[in-house]
């Protein structure tokens, strides 16, 4: 499983998001990233529907819908495999030429389904896509969307809570709240 399966999965069969109507959209859906091969540029529509496919398998077992958006992920975009590439601390997502046609789609998917709440990752991990989707929630919630965000792993798996809470926008960490 992906990201919101291993961060939100738990939620999803019997916690806060249980017996809610969940969409998950995964933004960056053009991938070359799988571990059947080694990811190159011209294997991307045999890696996209690879990762489609694992994608509905999580949606079906977790219980959400799933949209895909045709962003590239930033392995596609960015043309390398190397993690320092995509797993970067000095990223600037604000600066990112992704940050507005991401922020234009998570707000038309929101609008579509009239969202109550729309959870987007911390970005902890330093991921370049998970940045990037941190500050479209920044963005969002300062257009008066609702928005939350959690602890996306694998990568909140490595730090503590402080950390995380650290990393958090302001306003969308409750101390009184439990971490999973």
């Amino acid at each position: 499983y992906d990201d919101v399966p291993l961060s939100l999965g738990q939620s999803l069969l019997d916690g806060l998001l249980a017996g809610h109507h969940v969409e998950v959209g995964v933004v960056f859906g053009h991938s070359n990233f799988t571990r059947w091969f080694h990811p190159l540029r011209r294997r991307w529509p045999i890696a996209t529907a690879i990762r489609r496919t694992e994608e509905a398998v999580a949606a079906s077992r977790f219980g959400y819908r799933l949209r895909v958006g045709d962003r590239e992920e930033a392995m596609l975009r960015l043309g390398t495999s190397d993690p320092a590439s995509y797993l970067d601390a000095s990223f600037d997502p604000a600066a990112s030429p992704e940050l507005d046609p991401v922020v234009r789609l998570i707000a038309r998917w929101a609008s579509e389904v009239g969202a109550d709440l729309v959870l987007c990752p911390l970005g902890i991990g330093d991921h370049v896509d998970h940045l990037i989707a941190a500050e479209v929630g920044v963005r969002l919630a300062q257009a008066g969307v609702a928005v939350g965000h959690y602890a996306d792993r694998p990568y909140a798996s490595f730090v503590g809570d402080d950390d995380i809470a650290a990393r958090a926008p302001a306003g969308t960490v409750r101390r009184d709240a439990p971490s999973r």
